[in-house]
């Protein structure tokens, strides 16, 4: 894809209205993004990427599964939050994935 000026105008206007958007405090939960990976079916893996285009913050979600027997599975997995924590009171969050705290996670499926 080619640059042209049109693309630099659309960008600009675009830096602006989340500019001011951010400066109004209006926004969370607005321009989301989102992926996810998996891996191979007899070691599955998973990685989930949130990303809010609104303010820059990203929630990250890497998680794994184990087939221990015929009929239990042992699951794990993350989320990290990333992107501004602080904020004051009476003012709008500075990041809607910065203060979620990283939690990790461990469970076991027993299927009879």
């Amino acid at each position: 894809m080619a640059l042209s000026r049109d693309n630099a105008v659309e960008s600009t206007w675009f830096a602006r209205a989340v500019s001011s958007r951010r400066a109004a405090g209006v926004g969370s939960g607005r321009g989301r993004s989102s992926g996810l990976l998996s891996g191979y079916p007899l070691w599955p893996f998973g990685a989930l990427w949130l990303w809010n285009l609104g303010d820059d913050s990203s929630l990250l979600s890497p998680s794994f599964a184990y087939s221990a027997s015929d009929e239990a599975t042992l699951n794990g997995g993350m989320f990290l939050g990333l992107g501004p924590e602080a904020s004051e009171p009476g003012q709008p969050l500075a990041s809607e994935y910065g203060l979620v705290p990283t939690t990790v996670y461990f469970s076991v499926s027993l299927y009879f």
